[in-house]
């Protein structure tokens, strides 16, 4: 029963945390790099993720996922986003902490003076270097005690902006936790790896530009995911300003997964469809992302798991595989 009362206590703190969130209308961000839905995997479930753990994109969704990553892991993606810039991004966890790059650059965009003649052209880019870390009963063993699975993370993000002569540069922090819960079966239904997370985004940061400074904007990411029968992941996440992220993920075999998801912003609708092989380690995840305006947005990534990586294994699937 105690442990039940302080299962209670968290999820109380987590619900009150969002309310006071959603009720202080925080969330105005700067416009960066750091607003595009990242990954591959978690666009499929249309970015619906803070509280899945377990893989090198909580560098990107929530650094208290990492607490469970073992060994060393890398990952990479490249995407012409919505077919008019260049979006891409580089991962590297080992042990529950985690380096990575994210780069946005446009194409050329002309400039216009006053009366609306063109003058010169000019172009835009935005770059994102991250730290972060998650930490777990293995680094923290008092949570060990804990009635829950509770993780905690933190992330550094060092923002560079230019655009035409225009430059800025500036330093924001993030702070996150995820909690998981026992599993529930009953008869022939089951729910497992029942997790909730929250993702407190820039709650310190500005970023300074000649003359003047512009501050980034206090934001939070909340959400919950579960796994039914053991195949099937669902997840729903929400942000203050009406965000709301919907995604789901469908085993088909071992190796292979299928994902599609939703994105609410505002009144308008962003869908994602998305496609994951793991190989023994080796990952290539494939996502769909449509726009109402703007072209559709396609995504590759390649992952590599070094602690699961058996290439004895891989060489053998890739043989029962190819012609």
């Amino acid at each position: 029963m105690k442990g039940n009362n302080r299962t209670l206590w968290i999820v109380a703190l987590l619900c009150a945390v969002v309310a006071m969130a959603a009720t202080t209308g925080v969330g105005q961000n700067v416009t960066s790099v750091l607003e595009i839905e990242p990954g591959v995997a978690g666009l499929g479930m249309a970015g619906a993720v803070s509280s899945r753990t377990g893989h090198v994109e909580s560098l990107f969704y929530n650094p208290a996922g990492l607490a469970s990553l073992e060994g060393f892991s890398l990952t990479s993606f490249y995407s012409s986003q919505w077919g008019e810039s260049n979006y891409s991004a580089f991962g590297a966890a080992i042990s529950g902490w985690s380096l990575g790059y994210m780069m946005f650059s446009s194409g050329d965009i002309q400039g216009r003076d006053d009366s609306g003649s063109p003058t010169e052209t000019l172009r835009y880019r935005n770059s994102a270097a991250l730290l972060a870390f998650g930490l777990g009963e293995n680094l923290l063993p008092f949570l060990g005690s804990l009635p829950v699975d509770l993780s905690i993370g933190g992330r550094v993000k060092f923002v560079s902006t230019s655009f035409g002569e225009t430059e800025g540069s500036g330093v924001s922090i993030d702070l996150a936790t995820q909690i998981g819960f026992n599993p529930i079966r009953a008869g022939g239904f089951s729910i497992s790896d029942l997790r909730i997370g929250v993702v407190m985004l820039d709650l310190f940061g500005r970023v300074n530009y000649d003359g003047y400074t512009e501050s980034f904007g206090m934001d939070l990411r909340a959400g919950f995911s579960a796994e039914l029968f053991d195949a099937l992941v669902i997840g729903f996440e929400f942000g203050p300003l009406g965000t709301i992220h919907l995604g789901v993920e469908y085993s088909v075999i071992e190796i292979l997964a299928i994902r599609a998801g939703m994105l609410s912003l505002s009144d308008v609708f962003t869908f994602t469809v998305g496609l994951g092989f793991d190989l023994q380690g080796f990952g290539i995840d494939y996502a769909l992302e449509t726009h109402t305006d703007l072209s559709a947005t396609h995504r590759v990534a390649l992952s590599i798991d070094f602690g699961r990586l058996n290439m004895s294994s891989l060489s053998g699937i890739l043989r029962s595989i190819l012609p």
